[in-house]
């Protein structure tokens, strides 16, 4: 028997735990950490982030291990359908 995956978006109402016999769990981002753009470069970081499409994600950096955080000039986002 194929197990089912029941996934609900943080902030929606009316879910439970389960949905028929089927656990629910939060969606929650995913950065990508297999693909070509993840990691270290000349005076750059980069990954991309797996989510629902329309939804925001925001991405603070420090240039510390502690805050101040703010959005990095350069963050550009697109998006993609989940696989």
């Amino acid at each position: 028997m194929t197990q089912t995956n029941f996934r609900t978006i943080q902030g929606t109402t009316g879910w439970g735990t389960t949905f028929g016999d089927h656990p629910i769990a939060l969606w929650q981002p995913q950065v990508q950490t297999n693909d070509a753009s993840f990691g270290v470069r000349t005076n750059q970081f980069g990954f991309n982030i797996n989510w629902a499409s329309g939804m925001v994600i925001v991405v603070e950096a420090s240039t510390k291990s502690s805050p101040p955080w703010a959005p990095p000039p350069t963050a550009a986002a697109a998006s993609r359908a989940p696989p």
